[in-house]
């Protein structure tokens, strides 16, 4: 009992205590944000003003609040072109609200005020500097414009082609791959011991020391040699091997492998079993075989290098150049003599594939020079002829990829050499005979990879070199490549030339969709930066083109598909404008006021901003953003006072003033630009004047105010309220025929007229309005003055 009361005093205990810690939160309830051109301001509102830190690092400011809870009505800001972000984070009782902005700002302050219970952050942004603009707005992992106009292009997307695009075709793009797997070199190997009493072995060892090894597999077969057992096993292995029987010398040495101690050189017989596994096609498990005669010393075993020339041709095969390199540098003269040329010829190969091509083409001259051997290798053949045609030498690239036909057996790989050399024999001038022969390959490997490549290559010679054959039809058939060719390589280059040939024709909205076509298909080939490079060129014309025709929908929506590479390429300022302009017709508010904030707000701009801060001003006062467009005024006026739109940006100023009750300001503004004026300042200056019931400065505006309608009802109703009547009269006679004010004027007709003791003209006027079908306000007042005179009327009867 005594424990259930305890009980119930700590719960009362905790009830009474828990309402006094939640009445010590501060809640943050609202947020709202005011612009200007060069300064924001972020409120917030609380339930009480807590104690708070302010911190800022770039473009990033924090604000933490003690003791602080988020209301629960309470909204973030939303993105706009000064914020980027804001976030909010709880942690125990502390509330962090971390903005990120667009700019990195001057000065940023906070002002409290208890008595509304508000903090104010004052942010303060620098007059010019790179910002996003519209079209770039909310676009991941774009970068800050150029600060000069000069050239907005940013350098993301560039080609080596742009402004010359037709020499694009004159350029050897896609090469054929020719399949030469990697002839392994078959080295003398030092001489085998010949102190063997045996008579078979013994004259084995000779014919093998004297290079027969034709006649010494012959002479193994005949005498029987088991695999294992003996030691003219590994002599019966590496007959097989240099007589082109790899497969079956590797089944020998792997059998040797396994009974220790019967091969009579190790070294040799993992050598050769490497030697062997390579020519069959295994590279890794060559190298595998080959690491114990790596591992041991120059000293210890003369294969050595012999074991790493094998390894740098291995590493050839698998596409390690540079380590083959490393292995291959070594001055020749370190190098047995019986191995030097060969390791001059991998050195060669191993350079050009390192893309050091002049250096290895001067190597392969050199080579051919004094041939041998391994200058008859297919794989040495078409890296020379590669070489010669990365630098030039194209009559030595035909003799090299001729000579490397005549040994490819398979026709396809057959056919691909030959168009090398016709290709080469173009690129070398010799027209006429290149022709024929690609037009051969085109005719004899039709649907075959060769001859599209061919085909390929008559039409590149027809674009570039305009002969009598229609642009369309070349497309046409680039088209049909692009579908049908056999491999991706060919299918990707035969399309970017279709859109190219389109593009140089002219034909802006054909050339856009294949390139669209284009970059959706071939996502990550070589011939990305040219597209979207192209297409960057491409789509500001075209969309401007769209703009103008009245098709502002299809040209926003094109924009809106094409942000990164719009952002990425070229903002030509003819572009942006017009953008602009399609956005406002869209009502697209927001968008095109960052357009013309960015056309604008830019380090460089010079005077060529001036045309853009009426439409800008224009926009933020229809959109009621009123202190936004004082302060774009202000700035024009200031920065141009001689400016062609100084009057109505003038009047849109006072505009703004007189609709945010900024009349004191306004006033001001009048008397440091009274020589600025027309009808429609001077109409503005009459309503800033009424709204402060200043009716005497209504009177003293220039005659321009009773140009419009609206001035001449506001100085008629200055003199009126001034009890200038007969002035006021003459005024309210001319407005009596504008439909728009006829009751209104005619009513103050009909007031003049009974304060002047003319009751019959005054009431005539009073039906006038009344009988107005209408029943404006006007109409109402008048059938109360007839109600007033009638009832006095019948007072005196």
């Amino acid at each position: 009992m005594i424990k259930l009361r305890l009980l119930v005093i700590v719960l009362l205990l905790i009830g009474s205590v828990l309402p006094v810690r939640a009445a010590d939160v501060h809640r943050l309830q609202n947020l709202t944000k005011v612009d200007e051109f060069d300064q924001s301001r972020v409120v917030f509102d609380f339930s009480k003003l807590p104690e708070f830190h302010l911190e800022t690092s770039g473009q990033r400011v924090d604000l933490l609040f003690q003791q602080t809870d988020i209301g629960s009505s309470l909204t973030t800001l939303p993105e706009d072109d000064k914020i980027v972000k804001v976030l909010l984070a709880r942690k125990q009782e502390e509330l962090l609200v971390s903005i990120l902005l667009h700019k990195i700002p001057t000065r940023v302050a906070t002002i409290e005020s208890p008595a509304r219970q508000q903090i104010t952050l004052d942010i303060r942004w620098p007059t010019e500097g790179a910002q996003r603009p519209a079209v770039a707005f909310q676009l991941s992992g774009m970068p800050t414009a150029h600060k000069s106009l000069d050239s907005i292009a940013t350098p993301q997307l560039n080609s080596v082609y742009t402004g010359r695009w037709q020499d694009f075709f004159k350029v050897f793009h896609t090469r054929p791959d020719i399949q030469t797997p990697m002839q392994y070199s078959l080295p003398a190997l030092p001489s085998w011991p010949t102190d063997r009493t045996e008579p078979i072995l013994h004259k084995a060892l000779k014919l093998a020391n004297s290079g027969k090894w034709q006649t010494l597999a012959a002479e193994l077969k005949q005498a029987g040699i088991p695999v294992t057992g003996h030691p003219g096993a590994e002599l019966k292995a590496e007959a097989l091997l240099r007589t082109g029987h790899a497969k079956r010398a590797v089944q020998i040495l792997n059998a040797l492998k396994t009974e220790e101690g019967d091969a009579a050189q190790p070294a040799r017989a993992n050598y050769l079993c490497a030697l062997a596994e390579a020519a069959s096609g295994a590279p890794y498990q060559a190298r595998c075989s080959l690491a114990p005669v790596l591992a041991a010393s120059a000293t210890t075993s003369p294969l050595t290098p012999y074991a790493r020339l094998l390894e740098a041709e291995l590493l050839l095969a698998i596409g390690k150049h540079a380590q083959a390199y490393a292995l291959l540098k070594k001055p020749v003269q370190h190098w047995p003599n019986a191995l030097q040329r060969t390791v001059q010829w991998r050195r060669s190969q191993a350079l050009l594939h390192m893309g050091k091509k002049t250096k290895a083409a001067r190597g392969f001259r050199r080579m051919y020079s004094r041939p041998d051997l391994h200058a008859r290798f297919p794989d040495i053949r078409y890296d020379a002829g590669l070489s010669c045609l990365e630098t030039g030498r194209y009559k030595e690239a035909e003799v090299h990829f001729v000579e490397l036909s005549q040994s490819l057996h398979d026709p396809i790989q057959h056919g691909n050499a030959e168009f090398c050399a016709a290709k080469a024999a173009y690129l070398a001038k010799d027209r006429k005979r290149a022709l024929v022969s690609l037009e051969q390959l085109r005719d004899n490997y039709e649907g075959t990879e060769t001859g599209f490549f061919a085909w390929m290559a008559l039409l590149d010679h027809r674009f570039s070199n305009q002969e009598n054959v229609s642009f369309l039809q070349i497309a046409r058939d680039y088209g049909t490549i692009a579908e049908n060719a056999p491999l991706r390589s060919l299918r990707e280059e035969a399309a970017i030339k279709q859109a190219l040939v389109h593009h140089l024709h002219n034909q802006q909205d054909r050339a856009a969709a294949l390139l669209k076509v284009f970059l959706r298909n071939f996502s990550r080939g070589p011939f990305q930066k040219e597209a979207k490079t192209l297409l960057s060129e491409i789509l500001p014309p075209l969309i401007e083109k769209l703009i103008r025709d009245g098709h502002d929908l299809e040209a926003v929506v094109m924009v809106e598909e094409h942000r990164d590479l719009l952002i990425d390429g070229n903002l030509s300022w003819s572009f942006l404008p017009d953008l602009a302009q399609a956005y406002t017709r869209l009502g697209l508010w927001q968008k095109a006021s960052k357009t013309y904030f960015f056309l604008i707000d830019r380090k460089g701009a010079g005077h060529r901003d001036k045309a853009y801060y009426l439409p800008l001003v224009q926009l933020l006062h229809d959109r009621s953003q009123y202190a936004m467009a004082i302060s774009l005024a202000r700035r024009y006026l200031e920065k141009y006072p001689s400016g062609k739109d100084r009057l109505q940006l003038f009047e849109l100023q006072l505009m703004a003033m007189a609709k945010s009750n900024r009349l004191d300001e306004a006033v001001q503004l009048l008397q440091k630009y009274k020589h600025l004026t027309n009808a429609d300042i001077a109409l503005q200056s009459a309503v800033i004047h009424w709204k402060q019931g200043n009716s005497r400065r209504i009177i003293q505006q220039p005659k321009s105010l009773n140009d419009t309608p609206e001035g001449l009802l506001l100085r008629a109703e200055a003199l009126f309220k001034e009890t200038r009547n007969a002035e006021a009269l003459d005024l309210y006679e001319q407005l009596r025929r504008h439909k728009t004010y006829a009751d209104q004027a005619t009513y103050r007709c009909g007031q003049i007229k009974l304060l002047s003791g003319d009751n019959q003209s005054a009431l005539k006027l009073f039906r006038q309005v009344a009988e107005n079908k209408q029943a404006s306000f006007w109409a109402r007042l008048a059938k109360d003055a007839i109600a007033a005179h009638d009832m006095k009327r019948s007072a005196r009867l």
